[in-house]
């Protein structure tokens, strides 16, 4: 598995899969941990290298044994590049009904949709997860979703009304937010008060570039690069 794990880092994916079916030969008839990580790798194995119906395959036998929220997400990815829509939208329903204040995984399912060209499916997602909203959710997690829905204005909003308006991830967004609305001059104004601070965030200097680049300064553009 060791050496499964180390191709699928080189993205040979062919080496990869060998790999993982020679260690998972080697089983006895107890299926544990070690057996269902194997076939976790075997499965983005056979994804990366073309083979979503193999994949497929895995992630369901893996749900034949075990009923795991991460399995059926994954799954619903590969269902995706399939064309299996509602099979992939059970699926996801399934991993989201596990973990409803899991933002990040219907922002992942929303972008999943919108990368095979569902749009509109995808962007449903952030509004359900908006509807579904309580006073648990925070306004960096609303200003997220409005952001990945391309609602920037909205975005801004909640990104400014955050309590977290310090850190890093939220200030990112939040330049970019006003990136997307065409105020560079603002957005490169946010992430050079943060560097003063905070000189090593790469990500906000790259920003900060795009921003200078947008401004017609390609000289302090390569400057933030750097």
């Amino acid at each position: 598995r060791g050496q499964g794990t180390a191709y699928l880092g080189l993205a040979k994916y062919k080496e990869a899969i060998e790999q993982f079916i020679t260690a998972l030969s080697y089983s006895d008839e107890v299926v544990d941990d070690f057996d269902f990580d194997t076939n976790y790798y075997l499965a983005i194995a056979y994804f990366k290298s073309g083979q979503p119906d193999k994949a497929n395959d895995v992630y369901s036998a893996i749900l034949d044994l075990r009923d795991d929220r991460e399995a059926h997400y994954l799954r619903g990815i590969v269902l995706l590049t399939l064309g299996e829509m509602e099979k992939a939208g059970t699926d996801f329903q399934i991993a989201l009904e596990k973990d409803k204040e899991d933002y990040d995984m219907y922002i992942d399912i929303a972008n999943a949709y919108i990368e095979n060209g569902y749009e509109e499916e995808g962007k449903a997602y952030l509004q359900s997860a908006l509807g579904n909203s309580d006073k648990k959710m925070s306004d960096y997690e609303k200003g997220r979703l409005y952001y990945y829905m391309g609602d920037y204005e909205n975005a801004r909003n909640y990104l400014e009304a955050s309590k977290d308006k310090k850190d890093a991830d939220t200030l990112l967004l939040l330049g970019q937010s006003y990136e997307k609305l065409g105020d560079y001059n603002y957005a490169a104004s946010i992430y050079s008060n943060y560097l003063t601070e905070h000189p090593e965030n790469v990500l906000i200097y790259n920003r900060l570039g795009m921003c200078k680049l947008q401004g017609q300064d390609a000289e302090s553009a390569l400057k933030y690069f750097e």
